[in-house]
């Protein structure tokens, strides 16, 4: 599971519950909406049901609530020869933007492990605040990780790990 890094364009989306044609709960501030948000249908749908399958995307999910990413996650069409990839899209003083995109068609088990994948790299980036922009991702993922599939695409062990980790967990859910 490669994920490529490199600099994109950030896309604002509703919430999920405006999204699913619902008001938002009374309680809700559009000022507080949650820094890991679904841009289509399909990953919303493994925002929801991921945590309830992995404890490892859901002690992920709860770490980068925590941090200063906004994290934006769609489903589209990629290479056949990647799963999944992760974007440092901007910064700014108080907030960094990335993305992660991830291949469809593929099957829900398949696509969570890949979320599960790309989300350690978020947490990866979430850690290094000097992570900023595509110039600083490349050097740090040098350093923490190797130069993977083609110019601009970066892997770490631990990220291959979660992966892994995350497809033994939705593999024997009985949740979805």
């Amino acid at each position: 599971m490669a994920a490529a890094l490199s600099v994109g364009i950030l896309t604002l989306v509703p919430s999920a519950a405006e999204a699913r044609g619902q008001e938002p709960p009374a309680t809700a501030s559009p000022l507080l909406a949650p820094r890991v948000r679904g841009l289509d249908s399909v990953s919303r749908h493994l925002l929801e049901s991921g945590p309830a399958c992995s404890p490892t995307i859901a002690r992920m999910l709860l770490a980068l609530e925590a941090s200063d990413l906004i994290v934006s996650i769609e489903t589209r069409l990629l290479p056949k020869t990647l799963l999944g990839e992760l974007r440092v899209l901007t910064a700014s003083a108080t907030v960094r933007h990335v993305r992660i995109r991830l291949r469809v068609p593929n099957a829900e088990r398949t696509l969570l492990a890949v979320l599960g994948h790309e989300l350690h790299h978020a947490t990866e980036v979430a850690a290094d605040r000097e992570m900023r922009n595509a110039r600083t991702q490349r050097a740090r993922y040098l350093a923490i990780g190797y130069e993977g599939f083609g110019g601009g695409r970066f892997e770490t062990d631990a990220a291959r790990e979660a992966g892994r980790i995350v497809a033994r967990e939705v593999a024997g859910c009985s949740a979805r």
